[in-house]
C-alpha cells in the first residue's frame, strides 16, 4: 500500500504530517510519500490503491480527482477552520458534493461540524 500525504507550510505542519506518516508506516505497513504540494497528483499518470491524504477537497480540484480516484482512495482532513462557521457560499466551494462523494474519509473538527456535514449530505441523496 501507499499513502501520499502532502505538507504545504513545513513551519506549521511538518512535525503533525511526519507523527501521522510513522504511525501509518508501524501499524499499517505501508509506503508512505511526504509531498510538498499536491500537484503532485498531476505527474501520477496510473495508480490503483493508492491513498492520498488532501487538505481540501474544494471545487477547483474536480478534474484533478476525475481521473486520479478511479482505483484509488481520497482522505480529506481540512483543518484551516471550523465548517460550523462557514457560509453557504464557502461550503458549496470548499465541500462540492461532486468531490465529496469521491472522497473516502472525510475528517471534521468537532460534532457540529459532523453534523452539518451529516445534514447537508443526507439532503442532496
Amino acid at each position: 500500500m501507499i499513502i501520499i500525504v502532502p505538507v504545504e507550510i513545513d513551519k506549521r505542519e511538518l512535525i503533525e504530517k511526519i507523527f501521522l506518516s510513522t504511525a501509518l508506516v508501524k501499524y499499517c505497513n505501508a509506503k508512505v510519500y511526504l509531498i510538498k504540494s499536491h500537484f503532485f497528483f498531476k505527474k501520477i499518470k496510473k495508480s490503483s490503491d493508492v491513498i492520498f491524504f488532501d487538505k481540501g477537497i474544494a471545487i477547483t480540484k474536480k478534474n484533478l480527482y476525475k481521473n486520479k480516484l478511479r482505483n484509488n482512495y481520497l482522505i480529506s482532513f481540512d483543518v484551516e477552520s471550523p465548517i460550523i462557521n462557514w457560509d453557504r457560499m464557502t461550503f458549496n466551494a470548499r465541500i462540492p458534493l461532486v468531490n465529496f462523494k469521491k472522497t473516502s474519509i472525510f475528517f471534521v473538527q468537532n460534532l457540529f461540524d459532523k453534523k452539518k456535514i451529516e445534514n447537508i449530505f443526507k439532503k442532496k441523496k
